[in-house]
């Protein structure tokens, strides 16, 4: 990413966490009030806010699934991953909705907490989901692991060789994760 590019994403983030913050501040007295429908409502309105905020350098934890490593050993087009926010977003959206917050502390949250995802597949994404809702929740990797999915953690360099398709590094990732994964 070029310096020109990193800082309008930051500007962009900066200026959508400033209006995040004000459109919070005037709906957390009806939220207060709310039915439970409509607090459900209320929370997909601000958790579709927090995915219009453009994540930052960093946003990835460093895991990806077995599962999404064997898609990319066996594709020959590029293969989807789907990026799993650590904290989805509609529980983001509850914390937030809970307590008074500044501009500055959302944005201090948004980056070191609600913009972090894990890589998994599309399919894995739909089975987590059943497994991220209260009163379930946590955000440790224990939903993960209701889910039956199985995060690693890979380098920087060997994510750009598995997206690569580079068989070798993908093929030698697995054999030293396979102790714990099961053939197809």
């Amino acid at each position: 990413m070029t310096k020109f590019s990193q800082k309008r994403r930051e500007k962009k983030i900066k200026e959508r966490c400033s209006a995040l913050a004000g459109v919070l501040q005037k709906i957390r007295p009806l939220y207060s009030r709310a039915s439970e429908e409509q607090k459900h409502f209320l929370e997909t309105m601000i958790g579709a806010g927090i995915w219009y905020i453009p994540a930052p350098q960093g946003a990835w934890t460093g895991y990806i699934s077995i599962e999404s490593i064997k898609l990319f050993q066996n594709s020959g087009a590029k293969p989807t991953v789907s990026y799993e926010h650590v904290i989805p977003r509609k529980i983001a959206a509850r914390e937030l909705l809970k307590k008074p917050i500044t501009e500055d502390v959302l944005r201090r949250h948004f980056i070191n907490k609600y913009c972090k995802v894990h890589y998994v597949t599309p399919r894995e994404n739909k089975v987590l989901m059943r497994f991220q809702r209260k009163p379930e929740f946590d955000a440790s990797l224990s939903s993960y692991q209701k889910a039956g999915i199985r995060l690693v953690k890979v380098t920087n360099d060997e994510l750009k060789k598995i997206k690569n398709g580079e068989v070798s590094t993908i093929k030698k990732l697995l054999k030293s994760f396979s102790a714990d994964i099961t053939k197809p």
